[in-house]
């Protein structure tokens, strides 16, 4: 579930913050280097994702799968750094398998266009599914 929070400091003031440089992107393939995994790493970077109803029953039915689990009432923040965790140890595999998917084009977000945007964001999801499925054991 989304934080109405959110939603209302978008529309207040603008706050102060400090700026946090993006983690650059790299074009090796070679081994992932393992992130420091002491605990206390500050989780002080916003992102805004737009969902489609599909997407967030998807989120919806993670959130409850993995808090059911847990006995947690797991955040989306939370489920979608995991998801990201998982994601990381696979990177050399996605670089390969997005080379596969060739030039895509990005067409408007408008109305009618929907399907469009939905054959793209599938092929990005094959070649993720390609990518995590040839990655070696997550540890």
């Amino acid at each position: 579930m989304l934080d109405l929070s959110v939603g209302a400091a978008a529309l207040s003031k603008p706050s102060v913050r400090k700026s946090t440089a993006p983690t650059p992107i790299t074009s090796e393939t070679g081994s992932v280097p393992k992130r420091n995994t002491t605990t206390g790493e500050p989780t002080n970077i916003y992102r805004q994702f737009i969902l489609t109803g599909s997407t967030d029953e998807t989120l919806k039915k993670l959130l409850s799968i993995y808090s059911k689990a847990t006995g947690v009432d797991l955040k989306a923040s939370e489920v979608m750094r995991a998801v990201l965790i998982a994601l990381e140890h696979a990177v050399p595999e996605l670089e390969r398998e997005a080379t596969r998917i060739g030039r895509l084009k990005r067409h408007k977000n408008e109305r009618g266009n929907e399907d469009l945007r939905n054959q793209l964001e599938r092929r990005i999801a094959g070649s993720i599914i390609a990518g995590t499925r040839a990655a070696k054991m997550f540890e």
